[in-house]
């Protein structure tokens, strides 16, 4: 696995908030990859109307 850095993470209520990515890579993946669960997995940069639509937590 390659090493990829978000700008911002934070762990709210048990779940993990990805709140900035400005690399071109998925840091998501990365995460399921490494275990994490995507039901414990907030994409916190997306508005909570489009994070619904996604696989991962709405949060």
């Amino acid at each position: 696995m390659d090493t990829s850095v978000a700008d911002s993470l934070a762990i709210r209520e048990g779940k993990v908030w990805l709140l900035a990515n400005s690399t071109e890579h998925d840091v998501a993946v990365d995460m399921v990859e490494a275990g994490i669960p995507k039901e414990d997995i907030v994409l916190g940069s997306h508005p909570r109307y489009m994070r619904e639509y996604s696989d991962y937590a709405v949060g």
